[in-house]
């Protein structure tokens, strides 16, 4: 959020689209999206990329549960096993996050 802010201020200050690009080291294309935005009212920044889908979709997420369950059953699975199972639910990463697997076998 700050970094939209920051992009907000240099726009009001009456600095173009391309210098604010330019000195905020971001996209001309990233600057013009931002400028439609709403004003900034709170810098919580979990709340609201939550709230406004800001960022990339959480992909692996969406198989926390599928992993668990497996994990239920079989708790000393290898991770590669793991991934291909979900792979076959139509998870389509390269790799599982390790860190899924990892949380989920300390549960």
């Amino acid at each position: 959020m700050l970094k939209r802010h920051e992009i907000k201020v240099l726009l009001n200050a009456g600095h173009s689209q391309t210098e604010v690009a330019r000195l905020a080291g971001i996209s001309l294309r990233s600057v013009k999206r931002i400028a439609k935005e709403e004003a900034i009212t709170h810098v919580d920044d979990h709340a609201r990329r939550r709230d406004c889908g800001i960022g990339q979709p959480n992909v692996v997420g969406n198989f926390r549960k599928s992993v668990v369950a497996v994990l239920e059953k079989e708790p000393g699975l290898k991770s590669v096993e793991i991934l291909r199972r979900m792979r076959l639910e139509g998870y389509s990463g390269d790799t599982l996050q390790v860190n899924l697997v990892g949380d989920e076998r300390t549960v």
